[in-house]
């Protein structure tokens, strides 16, 4: 069967993940050893799909009962106490009816509800609009899993998002730290995407997560690493292939942001008769398609920025990534004051469009960035 080996939107095991095999080691044996850990890096990096695979790998499925907790777009304790529950009551159906009983004994402020399906099986589960109403105790939660007979490893991603909790922030961030003290049977992952917020959670004195997990920096898959992925895995159906020189140029191009050089892939794929090759020039008219595809999108995007931040956010596009954006030459090259370019950074980094990492800043999605690029190229903008 001729189907797409570059999976986008999902992890889907073993055979389609690339590389990381010592980081899953080095994180697997923290763990084992007790470690929590805060797993860092820029966003689309595959934190997600790593956390996803080590809960995959045999020694980790034999000993622990895994969770994720997405917490990203929370707005408060009571949202995420609520992701919590869901989490746990996702893998507790998973182990069956009686593991979970057993949760429900413990965790009595989530109440089940029983319904049937258009063929009368009977299905069972949790109706979260209704607790997020009512709340769900942290507490219970938190006793249930030290009182399971397997220890558990428990992944929050988008960790960082406590922070966005307003007058909330401190409170839950030291009430969840004092559940997580009380927890002797659980490790725990704290995946986040914005490094100077996660950095300030974890390396902090006065944070209450202060020295309470091992950092590890998720950094780029290597290279030679992934392009030896990418033409093997290219090869696999249809009899097509992709030139070295194609996979270099798409990891260079997407910056080895794993998940973006997973999209572009998967577009050259689709793009690439069986029996036929991608070369060098095929990975940018690629890449021009299939961002032009959501060009109305990006274009209206743009449009809605204050025309100070648009102004800033084209310079920065241009620039690919900006440093010392408050010096006389990034002032004097796009017309700017540092006070005019101090505004508009702080309003795009609030909306998510542009990311820092210390002093560089870069638009967060590459694609929109690519948009703005092609479209000034074909003089859109």
């Amino acid at each position: 069967m001729d189907k797409n080996p570059f999976i986008i939107t999902r992890y889907a095991g073993e055979e389609y993940f690339c590389d990381r095999e010592k980081e899953t080691n080095t994180l697997i044996q923290l763990l084992k050893s007790g470690h929590n850990v805060a797993l860092i890096s820029p966003r689309r990096m595959g934190k997600t799909d790593l956390i996803r695979h080590i809960f995959n790998q045999k020694e980790v499925k034999e000993e622990y009962t895994t969770f994720l907790v997405d917490i990203y777009g929370t707005t408060n304790q009571c949202e995420m106490a609520a992701c919590f529950a869901k989490a746990i009551v996702e893998e507790s159906k998973n182990k069956g009816k009686r593991f979970f009983e057993e949760m429900l004994d413990i965790i009595k402020s989530i109440r089940p509800h029983v319904s049937f399906d258009y063929a009368g099986n009977l299905n069972w589960g949790v109706n979260f609009a209704d607790k997020i109403k009512n709340k769900i105790d942290m507490d219970e939660i938190f006793a249930f899993l030290d009182s399971s007979k397997q220890r558990s490893i428990v992944a929050i991603d988008e960790f960082q998002q406590i922070r966005s909790f307003g007058n909330e922030a401190d409170k839950t961030e030291a009430y969840l730290r004092t559940l997580i003290q009380k927890t002797s049977n659980a490790n725990f992952i704290y995946s986040g995407s914005r490094r100077h917020m996660m950095g300030q959670m974890f390396t902090s004195a006065a944070k209450p997560f202060f020295q309470a997990a091992t950092i590890f920096d998720l950094s780029p898959i290597p290279e030679d690493a992934y392009c030896n992925f990418a033409m093997e895995k290219f090869s696999l159906y249809g009899g097509r292939s992709l030139d070295e020189e194609a996979a270099r140029k798409t990891y260079r191009i997407m910056e080895g942001i794993t998940a973006n050089m997973q999209i572009l892939l998967n577009y050259l794929y689709i793009r690439t008769l069986p029996g036929k090759a991608c070369h060098l020039e095929d990975v940018e008219k690629g890449l021009r398609e299939y961002v032009m595809m959501a060009a109305y999108s990006y274009e209206e995007l743009y449009n809605m920025l204050p025309p100070v931040q648009r102004k800033v956010f084209s310079a920065i596009a241009t620039e690919g990534r900006a440093t010392n954006v408050s010096g006389d030459d990034f002032l004097s090259r796009y017309g700017f004051t540092a006070s005019s370019v101090a505004s508009a950074l702080r309003g795009l980094l609030s909306g998510d469009i542009v990311s820092r990492e210390k002093d560089t800043y870069m638009i967060s999605d590459l694609f929109f960035r690519f948009w703005y690029v092609f479209a000034k190229k074909d003089g859109m903008v």
